[in-house]
């Protein structure tokens, strides 16, 4: 059977009861070798890729982006990386496979994907903004309604 047929969600293991705070059985595997951690990494990618069909739903982020978009700022992400050190490979993989793991178990909220993943000025944007005022309002607060 190949790993595409085996595979399922995080989230839908998590759903079934799966407990985030209990610790893994065993430590994280440590590669040998440069090659051995770039093939960790770019498996490590499709597995995030694989997720993120549930993330846009449960984050409802299609209101601010799209799967493709979102992909491929990850991918940016992940070729921001230029290092020749597999150790320093392995501890990004541990670190961001414990984002991952916050983010399917909702421990982040929608504005932190958002400003992190989406548009890293979203929050100024909103913020500059300022109050929606509506005409009911403008003459609420002049005391005419």
């Amino acid at each position: 059977m190949s790993a595409a047929k085996n595979f399922v969600p995080r989230a839908l293991k998590m759903s079934q009861g799966a407990i985030l705070s209990t610790p893994l059985p065993s430590a994280p595997v440590a590669t040998t070798s440069l090659p051995e951690a770039q093939f960790r990494a770019k498996a490590f990618f499709r597995e995030i890729c694989r997720e993120m069909p549930w993330i846009m739903k449960t984050y409802n982020l299609s209101e601010v982006t799209t799967i493709v978009d979102i992909r491929s700022q990850l991918a940016e992400k992940f070729r921001e990386v230029q290092t020749q050190e597999y150790k320093v490979v392995d501890l990004l993989i541990f670190k961001a496979q414990a984002e991952l793991t916050n983010i399917l178990g909702h421990h982040f909220q929608r504005h932190h994907l958002i400003t992190k993943y989406v548009d890293q000025n979203y929050a100024v944007n909103v913020l500059q903004k300022g109050p929606r005022k509506s005409a009911f309002l403008n003459a609420f607060y002049k005391g005419e309604i």
